[in-house]
């Protein structure tokens, strides 16, 4: 997401490498899952590339929702250590949470 073209090759690496990950996932999603079973079958888990929007009424339960998601999410982190050395996420994923209201 640098911003430039991609080579064929590496688009192919790319997406072959993210269907091994999801292969090795506990629901065989192609990204992260959120920890709900529905919002992950009708949108395959959050993914790097996506913007997610939540919104809703006042007392709806939006931040109430995402701190759900994102417990979740800390919770199945599962480490795993890459070839050159580095760890990356086998599940789950290290979360950052921040929440303002307007």
């Amino acid at each position: 997401y640098d911003g430039g073209f991609e080579s064929f090759n590496d688009a192919v690496k790319t997406a072959v490498d993210m269907a091994n990950a999801a292969y090795m996932r506990d629901g065989h999603l192609s990204g992260i899952s959120t920890g709900l079973r529905d919002l992950d079958r009708r949108m395959g888990g959050l993914q790097p590339s996506d913007l997610i929007v939540l919104a809703g009424r006042p007392g709806m339960g939006k931040t109430s929702l995402a701190t759900n998601i994102a417990f979740n999410i800390a919770e199945a982190y599962v480490p795993a250590q890459q070839a050159d050395g580095t760890f990356k996420a086998a599940n789950g994923g290290v979360v950052g949470f921040f929440s303002l209201e307007m």
